[in-house]
């Protein structure tokens, strides 16, 4: 009869870390689980705000195009909305720049060339700009 392979106990070392990774891997993988779920209702909100502002832009894309239609039946004049924001960008160096221009550059944070800003646009935004 042949003898049993007696399996000698595992090492306490290799025991303890085993139990160790099994602990993290656990941890891990609950992590995970939540971190897909928290990704899955984020992406849900950001799809439902996407839907609301492509509403939003359709509803007053369809509201310039009334008012549009309602000038020309009337025989009015409809201006559109002008732009609220503006990229500026500084084309010219400082050769032969009077200063008045010079310093309403400076007041635009528009110190180098080639360099942008964007800027609000308002009346005293606009009337620098028509200056500059």
């Amino acid at each position: 009869m042949p003898q049993a392979k007696v399996v000698p106990p595992k090492p306490e070392g290799l025991r303890k870390k085993e139990e160790r990774d099994s602990k993290i891997a656990a941890a891990l993988t609950q992590l995970r689980a939540k971190r897909r779920a928290d990704n899955k209702a984020k992406r849900a909100q950001i799809l439902q705000r996407a839907q609301q502002y492509e509403a939003a832009y359709n509803t007053a894309n369809k509201a310039e195009i009334t008012a549009r239609r309602n000038a020309k039946l009337t025989g009015q004049i409809h201006v559109p909305a002008q732009p609220r924001l503006a990229f500026v960008v500084r084309i010219r160096g400082i050769n032969k720049l009077n200063p008045k221009v010079i310093r309403i550059l400076r007041i635009l944070r528009l110190r180098q060339l080639h360099n942008g800003v964007f800027i609000r646009i308002n009346k005293a935004s606009s009337n620098l700009l028509r200056r500059v």
